[in-house]
């Protein structure tokens, strides 16, 4: 297994699909068929195939235009000959690797497994190894789309190997299924608990489930309604120091652990979009080898984001009278009683290791309170909010896209300008052209009215003299004394 990829980038700018540690779900020894060795004598190097089943929990989905699990989970097993991969809808990615052993090999392991189960059950060598060695505990998984997440629990076994126990799966509606689907959660409810005298830096992944589901009990310790929310429905926001001094001026200095959390009111009428299954039989991903056009077609999906469920509005007030049952629960005195008493019974076992071991103390539990909560009602992501990519690969993908675009754009409105210059200048023209024409109508109709006059004083001929030579006449009348015809 290739542990160095994880599929999220150094900078946490990575939209990849980032998956736990694989865990073996079936061994190569588990999977070869042993019933061929014993039709020969001599088979002892009889090559017998089988598989070696791995799975992962999937920790973040990861976006469009990333690595998808599928992709992700491949990778991690890029050395090797990979027989098939496959993501389900609960959040547990699987691979099968080809594997061979021979008839001398298979009997060989099983041999050892017997001598070590011996040993184990005398109490000597092996048994104290595998319980000082335990495997990971990635806990529950990212909420998926489907509005399901699972979480793997193995054991360390004797050959070394993490294998898989068992795997669980419950309802969720955070994440991929949450506040961006405003009919499948239309209102979430916001708090910060205080935990006086706890140091949040030691803060861990079983620390987080044991919170939710205390948490989630404890609202519900004095309904008799039904669930208004489950330990899935729970994201836990950021857990970090606080102080408060009561009295400015030398007062009592409380300091300890916040939880911000908020909790989604779902609705379990929504009706769901229908979604596009897709398939993966290891061709190359045409989104990242496409044409301009389907990189296009991509950005545009980008942009439009995934479907959303559809519901009716009377849904959504029996949702907001939920949250505000949800408020009243957590502002009763005995609300936090009840965290703190289920917290010690649910942790008992490894209270002494957790971040809640200040809890057993009843000084520190009595100064531990709800400082406020409040209800948001969600909404639906703007268009500009979806054009936003943080994604270095992505955007590198659409760059020439994105400036062919720009430009485009430029060029449109470079021409529109200039037409519209154009045109504004030309229909300026026109109206001078307008006002020079009726000038000199109106100049003409005045020479018009004048009529046609002699030059008095001239050599008897008519005179055809314009206006503005007869201007020039001193001796010119329009009613001459004594003039004969």
């Amino acid at each position: 297994v290739n542990e160095d990829v994880d599929g999220g980038g150094a900078d946490g700018t990575s939209m990849d699909c980032v998956l736990g540690e694989a865990v073996l779900t079936l061994s190569c020894i588990e999977t070869v068929d042993f019933s061929k060795c014993m039709k020969s004598d001599k088979a002892g190097d009889m090559k017998l195939d089988g598989l070696n089943k791995w799975a992962m929990v999937v920790e973040e989905e990861g976006l469009e235009g990333g690595d998808d699990c599928h992709m992700v989970a491949s990778n991690k097993f890029s050395d090797d000959v990979i027989s098939r991969t496959s993501c389900d809808d609960d959040g547990i990615c699987s691979v099968e690797i080809h594997c061979s052993m021979t008839c001398e090999d298979v009997t060989d392991e099983v041999e050892e497994e017997e001598d070590a189960e011996m040993e184990k059950n005398g109490g000597i060598g092996m048994g104290t190894e595998l319980e000082d060695n335990s495997c990971p505990n990635d806990g529950w998984g990212s909420c998926m789309s489907s509005c399901e997440q699972s979480k793997i629990i193995s054991e360390l076994e004797i050959d070394g190997q993490c294998h898989v126990t068992k795997t669980e799966t419950r309802a969720c509606h955070i994440d991929a299924c949450g506040r961006s689907d405003p009919c499948r959660v239309p209102f979430v409810v916001h708090s910060i608990i205080f935990f006086a005298n706890t140091d949040s830096t030691v803060w861990t992944k079983d620390d987080h489930e044991l919170f939710a589901e205390s948490f989630a009990e404890a609202v519900h310790a004095d309904l008799k309604e039904e669930e208004l929310f489950g330990p899935g429905d729970i994201k836990i926001l950021s857990v970090g120091p606080f102080k408060d001094i009561d009295d400015f001026y030398g007062g009592t200095l409380t300091q300890g652990m916040q939880i911000v959390l908020e909790i989604s009111i779902f609705n379990e009428n929504a009706i769901l979009p229908e979604e596009k299954k897709g398939t993966n039989d290891g061709n190359e991903d045409e989104s990242k080898t496409g044409t301009l056009v389907q990189k296009g077609k991509n950005l545009v999906d980008t942009m439009k984001g995934p479907k959303l469920a559809t519901c009716k509005e009377s849904d959504k007030y029996f949702l907001s009278e939920m949250a505000l049952a949800v408020h009243v629960e957590m502002g009763r005195t005995a609300f936090m009683d009840n965290l703190i008493r289920i917290i010690r019974e649910k942790g008992a076992d490894s209270l002494d290791n957790s971040v809640f071991k200040s809890m057993s103390s009843d000084e520190n539990a009595e100064h531990s309170e709800v400082l406020t909560s409040w209800t948001v009602k969600t909404e639906v992501i703007s268009v500009l909010q979806k054009i936003i990519v943080t994604d270095k690969e992505r955007m590198g993908e659409n760059l020439p896209l994105l400036i062919g675009t720009a430009i485009t754009l430029l060029l449109f409105c470079y021409c529109g300008v200039c037409c519209g210059s154009c045109l504004t200048r030309r229909r300026y023209q026109l109206k001078d052209m307008k006002r020079n024409i009726e000038e000199r109508i109106r100049q003409k109709r005045e020479r018009e009215e004048r009529g046609k006059y002699a030059q008095v004083g001239g050599d008897g001929r008519d005179s055809h003299n314009s206006d503005e030579e007869l201007d020039f006449d001193d001796d010119f009348n329009d009613n001459p004394i004594g003039a004969s015809f």
